[in-house]
């Protein structure tokens, strides 16, 4: 990373204040029903950043999230897989692109996983990086990650997973969204169940009615829940599905993407090709010489490139008196 690429992110989170939506154009507010019954087919209105992954052999791997137009949330645990492909948009797995034309499909192109994934799921996420920025519409829009280290989910109570699981331990992967809703419980609940404490790294939940769970075939999948951030309720992304008991029945642990937030914004931007403002440069062509990023500083002969709407960078003589409104 160049020394100016990064000087200039740091004027980006300095001027938001260090706390901001991953992806300001995330799943807006969906109010959760607390009667649904374990397996209930997830409505396709509900989970726009729902992803499918698959190998080269065109198998299907495990759920995750699209977060950013080029980025997809998932376990760590996946990241260890031939992955190849996702599907966005997908409802029903049996749906084929030539008739179900919601689906958009997008090649992996970078998996990267966290360094200290190395014991018990202990950060157990990843990154997928697609090959092309994704085209966000009704059917497909990323979830909300809020990147503020203010901001804690210990009080959200009520989680609602998605994936394409097993709907028993005894039964195959299901070709349709499903979802449960769970409660969040004491990191010792797990004890019973997998064998193992939650960490500060992760959480432990369990079905809100007492039937059912995130089974194999969900890992990577969302869990996600109704929060209000800077005066605005969104769905947000509260935790990942990570690993449970064979029964699917009992108290699983769930990575707790709170306390991997600096992480994510950190790999997206270092592995995002970055251009700082999208609508930049000019249409012109031609031997027309108009080049629309120049500046002049009123008051000083003082040139300046504009590289967003509202920043231009100059040199630091430009400073040395103060520079009325211009």
């Amino acid at each position: 990373m160049s020394v100016l690429s990064s000087a200039l992110f740091a004027i980006l989170l300095f001027h938001q204040g260090l706390a901001y939506l991953l992806e300001p154009n995330c799943k807006g507010h969906i109010e959760l029903v607390y009667k649904i019954q374990a397996g209930e087919n997830a409505l396709g209105y509900h989970t726009p950043f729902m992803v499918s992954i698959y190998d080269n052999t065109r198998k299907f791997i495990a759920g995750g999230s699209l977060i950013h137009k080029r980025f997809v949330l998932t376990a760590g645990h996946v990241i260890s897989k031939d992955l190849k492909f996702v599907r966005l948009g997908e409802k029903d797995r049996t749906c084929q692109n030539w008739n179900c034309s919601i689906v958009q499909e997008y090649l992996v192109d970078k998996a990267i996983g966290h360094p200290g994934n190395k014991l018990l799921f202990e950060n157990d996420i990843g990154l997928l990086r697609l090959n092309a920025h994704v085209e966000y519409n009704k059917a497909i829009k990323p979830i909300c990650i809020i990147v503020d280290d203010e901001v804690k989910f210990k009080d959200v109570k009520k989680l609602r997973a998605f994936g394409w699981g097993r709907t028993a331990s005894t039964e195959k992967l299901s070709d349709v969204l499903k979802t449960i809703l769970l409660n969040r419980e004491d990191p010792s609940a797990c004890e019973l169940s997998v064998g193992a404490t939650a960490t500060d790294h992760q959480f432990c939940a369990a079905s809100a009615d007492g039937h059912g769970d995130t089974c194999p075939g969900d890992s990577g999948g969302p869990l996600v829940a109704d929060f209000t951030y800077e005066g605005k309720m969104s769905y947000t992304q509260i935790g990942i599905v990570s690993y449970g008991s064979q029964s699917c029945n009992a108290s699983s642990i769930y990575t707790d993407v709170a306390s991997h937030q600096a992480w994510i914004a950190e790999m997206v931007h270092t592995h995002e090709e970055h251009l700082l403002f999208e609508n930049c440069s000019s249409q012109w062509t031609g031997n027309i010489a108009v080049r629309l990023w120049e500046t002049t500083i009123l008051k000083r002969t003082v040139a300046g490139t504009l590289i967003t709407d509202e920043f231009v960078v100059t040199v630091a003589r430009a400073f040395q008196t103060n520079f009325t409104d211009m």
